[in-house]
């Protein structure tokens, strides 16, 4: 029954789980061996005392790993390589923009997970989509998406399968998917996904 009382013991270093072991080793040998003696008043208090120091012992062991699950959060993120990243690349940022500007009366938004415009009561279906992204994705006030919005650069030459793929699981919940290649100009975006040309030359035309 004690090996629950001083399992925590596995997570500190291996010198002090040598010298724990040790000390309960000695004091259990010694409860052992008076145990088996015939009882005097000597020896009862001999068995207090070694099972005194075996709760002392396990009520070390248990402060210390509560103190070291406390602090321990700090500590790993302390030895954590962190850094600050830029949520867009230049690249997108510009298409971002592009988009704000050809679209003021739409909600735009940039790297959208795929689990949040599909859903799936299969946790095989759900394993398929949950680690992508969508470049951005055009709403309506009310966030119904207009289209889904991707933004290719170099990365992806070579790699229409896997895109092909990805635009799948949009396109068999109903979506429409839009590739470019560059940032395109205010026309091109509003034919492409609105259907209808520009009124008159717009400020995002001069977007780079």
């Amino acid at each position: 029954m004690l090996h629950q009382y001083f399992a925590p013991l596995r997570s500190f270093s291996t010198r002090c789980r040598v010298h724990a072991v040790g000390v309960v080793g000695l004091c259990w040998t010694g409860a052992v061996v008076l145990h088996n003696e015939p009882p005097t008043r000597e020896r009862l208090n001999m068995k207090f005392l070694i099972f005194g120091m075996l709760v002392l012992i396990v009520l070390f062991v248990v402060v210390a790993v509560l103190k070291k699950k406390q602090g321990g959060g700090d500590a790993a993120s302390a030895t954590r390589d962190l850094r600050r990243k830029t949520p867009l690349t230049e690249r997108e940022q510009g298409m971002f923009f592009r988009l704000c500007a050809t679209f003021p009366e739409h909600v735009v938004l940039s790297q959208v997970a795929f689990s949040a415009l599909l859903v799936s009561k299969q946790q095989a279906t759900r394993n398929g989509y949950n680690r992508k992204f969508a470049d951005f994705v055009l709403c309506t006030k009310s966030f119904e998406v207009v289209a889904v919005i991707e933004l290719d650069d170099s990365s992806h030459k070579g790699r229409g399968a896997a895109d092909g793929d990805r635009d799948a699981w949009l396109t068999a919940a109903g979506y429409r998917v839009v590739r470019y290649a560059n940032t395109p100009d205010t026309g091109k975006l509003l034919t492409d996904l609105l259907g209808a040309p520009p009124a008159c030359p717009s400020r995002a035309d001069r977007i780079e």
